[in-house]
């Protein structure tokens, strides 16, 4: 018969907390938890420890088991299959990435990318890009780019402001020209 864990007035390292007697880390058990999945160095040696250990042949072969068995259970229940069906349907869309060769990526970057700036012309998305790397926000962006497009809102603006500064101008040229 082994000894209740009781309190024995240890207390953890870090935070003052009471722990049992039994306790080999010196931690309680929130202490440890965050020890354990903070610190780079613990974190890459777990890593490292669980990479060798599903290296192993005899280790994949039992995972490889575990799995098929499981997935046959799944498949052998209706209900169970179209739930995991649905699951696919629905979060499958949004993995299909993953299966492209690199053309395919390619293909869907620029459609992902294009689709961020849905609301800049084609030929303007290299200024839209240096625009960005400059610095400018994109109601800013969007301003300067859409100001020079014919047929957006902000051009026929900027052509109606632009108006009394041309009459103006043909007014003094007119006036320096009839003398």
């Amino acid at each position: 018969m082994s000894r209740p864990k009781k309190p024995s007035g240890r207390v953890c390292t870090e935070c003052s907390a009471t722990i049992c007697f039994e306790n080999r880390t010196g931690y309680c058990r929130p202490c440890s938890t965050r020890r354990l999945t903070t610190k780079p160095g613990i974190i890459e040696k777990r890593s490292a420890t669980q990479r060798a250990t599903k290296a192993r042949p005899e280790v994949k072969a039992r995972l490889s088991a575990i799995y098929t068995a499981s997935r046959r259970r799944v498949m052998e229940n209706p209900v169970e299959r179209e739930r995991v069906a649905k699951l696919g349907r629905d979060y499958g869309k949004r993995n299909f990435y993953q299966n492209l060769d690199e053309e395919g990526q390619a293909k869907v970057r620029a459609a992902i990318a294009r689709g961020l700036v849905a609301w800049c012309p084609v030929d303007r998305l290299d200024e839209n890009r240096d625009l960005r790397r400059q610095g400018f926000k994109l109601a800013e962006r969007k301003q300067m780019i859409l100001e020079t497009v014919p047929g957006t809102d902000e051009y026929a603006r900027r052509q109606m402001q632009n108006i009394p500064v041309v009459m103006r101008l043909r007014q003094e040229r007119e006036k320096a020209q009839a003398f």
